[in-house]
């Protein structure tokens, strides 16, 4: 089994300084800081580019409008 040692500056969302931990499922943890940091970018670009994807970023309204009398 590894350790790892990780530091992190959360910056200006952090007044007490870094963050320092020891931990066993490094691994884990990189992956799972991989796949958010993908998300991310991945919006960004689509984003950028005018697309969007899936529905969680697209609304439809829908009216049916009749002539009143």
């Amino acid at each position: 089994m590894r350790t790892f040692f990780s530091f992190k500056d959360f910056g200006q969302y952090s007044p007490d300084g870094n963050y320092i931990m020891q931990t066993t499922e490094g691994e884990q943890i990189a992956q799972l800081i991989s796949g958010y940091v993908d998300i991310i970018l991945r919006r960004q670009r689509s984003r950028d580019s005018g697309q969007t994807e899936g529905d969680e970023e697209n609304t439809i309204i829908e009216e049916n409008i009749t002539p009143s009398k």
